[in-house]
């Protein structure tokens, strides 16, 4: 999953003109959709796959395994397990 850095770097921004353009246009700061984006990768391969947790996480960008189960938790109120057992 790319970063915001990266992402200016491929339209020749500086980071902080990208992010102020891609909230202008979209409403939504860059960073908020590349969660969301890694948060929707990791609830497929929850209900799709077997994949271990663990590897979830890392498949879908989550540097470490706690950053990921805060940030699912945050977002869908379930830790990934309690999502994957929920909905199968």
């Amino acid at each position: 999953m790319p970063h915001v850095n990266e992402l200016a770097s491929r339209v020749a921004m500086t980071a902080p003109d990208f992010s102020r353009l891609f909230l202008a246009r979209t409403g939504t700061r860059p960073s908020e959709y590349l969660k969301h984006g890694q948060i929707e990768c990791a609830k497929r391969l929850l209900l799709r796959t077997n994949v271990p947790v663990n590897e979830v996480a890392y498949a879908c960008g989550f540097r470490t395994r706690r950053t990921f189960f805060r940030a699912f938790k945050r977002a869908v109120g379930l830790t990934p397990a309690q999502y994957r057992a929920s909905h199968r």
